[in-house]
């Protein structure tokens, strides 16, 4: 399956999950991101529940501390 993931055409196994994704691209699943898979922010606790499938986009935003 096609993703995009953060701009950039990805192609995984089908079917995956938020959770699944992050591990395979080594993205660590701690207070410091957040997940959008088209456009709607995915909870923490719905990474491994939800799916993403063909043609998805997701975002993985990294905090950055600063001012």
């Amino acid at each position: 399956m096609r993703v995009k993931v953060n701009g950039q055409a990805r192609q995984f196994d089908s079917p995956k999950t938020v959770k699944q994704i992050l591990d395979e691209l080594n993205v660590p699943q701690d207070a410091g991101i957040a997940v959008a898979l088209n456009g709607t922010v995915v909870g923490r606790d719905r990474y491994a529940t939800t799916y993403v499938e063909d043609g998805d986009t997701l975002e993985i935003i990294h905090a950055t501390a600063g001012g």
